[in-house]
């Protein structure tokens, strides 16, 4: 197998200011990014191997709804990516203009209206709190936080997860969102309360409190259940 490449730090830093200075704005315009495959642009990245995901927008309306198939599918594949690598923004930016160029643009509807932030969210990293607006960090880093072993689907903490688009943004922007225990525990709350619709409503309530909670102690070393157990005693979802 190939090993799987990435874009040089001196060429990813240029690209993304040509990007913000709107010179490189044409090179996002066709089928295809175009870049000269050299070792001034682009390195290999030892013990991680090329993988083909086939990855889809079934209905153009509606982008969002293989989300989650897409996630699974790609996290399956690329599941033996550590998350040094994938916290690389020259690792995302290479995937996001070669070898998934046309999925990014069909799942984000870039055209020439896009706006220049939007691409450089979409096609870049800005920053690890942001890393979820990559087009496929945001597969990869979900399925990897939510990926459950001791259950006899260890996607369905992923499904979820991807149930509603805002949910996914405040989740994944959230200073807790690498925090697994936290994560875990937030989304079997409303997997086990099916009566509590996970909506941008509902989480506005549970991320500020466990917030709150992360400032009077060490949350980060609690298990699962402290945070389902807190969400079910101390948020009123009717209020």
């Amino acid at each position: 197998m190939e090993l799987q490449k990435q874009f040089s730090q001196e060429y990813l830093f240029a690209l993304k200011n040509q990007l913000e200075d709107t010179t490189a704005f044409s090179l996002y315009k066709g089928d295809v990014f175009s870049i000269d495959d050299n070792e001034d642009n682009v390195v290999r990245i030892p013990g991680v191997y090329n993988k083909q995901v086939d990855l889809v927008v079934s209905n153009e309306n509606k982008p969002a709804d293989d989300d989650y198939e897409n996630s699974v599918k790609f996290y399956d594949a690329y599941k033996s990516l550590s998350p040094l690598i994938a916290s690389q923004e020259s690792f995302w930016a290479y995937l996001t203009h070669i070898e998934y160029f046309q999925y990014v643009k069909k799942r984000w509807q870039i055209s020439s209206d896009t706006s220049i932030d939007s691409m450089v969210d979409h096609f870049f990293v800005t920053s690890m709190l942001k890393i979820a607006r990559n087009g496929l960090a945001r597969l990869w880093w979900p399925a990897f936080l939510t990926y459950d072993v001791s259950h006899e689907n260890p996607y369905h903490l992923t499904k979820v997860f991807f149930t509603n688009t805002q949910v996914v943004q405040l989740m994944s922007e959230s200073q807790f969102f690498m925090c697994k225990p936290i994560t875990h525990g937030v989304l079997e709350f409303f997997e086990e309360h099916t009566e509590i619709e996970l909506t941008k409503k509902a989480i506005d309530k549970v991320m500020p409190y466990i917030n709150k909670l992360g400032g009077v102690r060490q949350i980060a070393f609690e298990e699962k259940e402290f945070f389902k157990n807190t969400i079910e005693k101390e948020i009123d979802f009717n209020s």
